[in-house]
């Protein structure tokens, strides 16, 4: 019922192209057999070749859901990526989101996380970089742009294995915010069930 919600909001308010693009994505995440990729948290930041969600609508945005309610088949995605999303996450609830990225992933994809490096951030603001509170606390520009917690590679690894994932590795930043805070990522993988 909320897809058609959603779907009606963006009608009658003047977005007939979001509109139809919400739709469309609905019916990718749902057909059988259609190969997905997601960029959970887009944002105002569109990436090609994927289906861009993100709890706002905006003219990035394909499909409008909750983090962890999509509404994806399970075992139907190769690859979820989210750049600095899981900071703005209430703590409580990010197990259950990741829980949820397990679901929908197939056996051996990938799921990539950026975010906030908390331990670099608190030794540069401990060093007299004030600016570094942006990057623990969060901007607090708009609703949902503060920080609920923060990460370190071995905290978002604990956190990771503890859904199931394996092969968790730190990797370099990509992300743009890679170059004015510091940044980790962490990409993991959905294992193969084993008979």
């Amino acid at each position: 019922m909320k897809p058609l919600l959603t779907f009606l909001r963006m009608i009658l308010t003047g977005h007939p192209k979001r509109a139809s693009r919400q739709l469309r994505s609905l019916y990718y995440m749902r057909t059988p057999g259609v190969p997905l990729r997601l960029h959970v948290g887009c944002g105002s930041r569109r990436l090609p070749n994927v289906i861009n969600i993100d709890c706002n609508s905006s003219p990035a945005t394909d499909y409008v859901a909750d983090a962890g309610q999509l509404p994806c088949r399970e075992n139907s995605v190769e690859r979820i990526e989210n750049y600095h999303v899981i900071e703005h996450i209430p703590y409580p609830a990010v197990g259950g989101v990741l829980a949820e990225w397990f679901r929908v992933l197939i056996p051996r994809g990938t799921l990539v996380i950026e975010c906030p490096d908390l331990d670099q951030a608190t030794r540069d603001y401990l060093d007299g970089n004030e600016e570094r509170l942006y990057s623990i606390y969060g901007r607090q520009r708009f609703a949902g742009d503060a920080h609920h917690w923060g990460y370190t590679a071995a905290r978002l690894k604990t956190l990771l294995e503890s859904v199931g994932f394996t092969d968790v590795e730190a990797q370099p930043p990509q992300d743009h915010h890679k170059e004015n805070e510091p940044c980790l990522r962490i990409e993991s993988r959905k294992p193969i069930p084993r008979p």
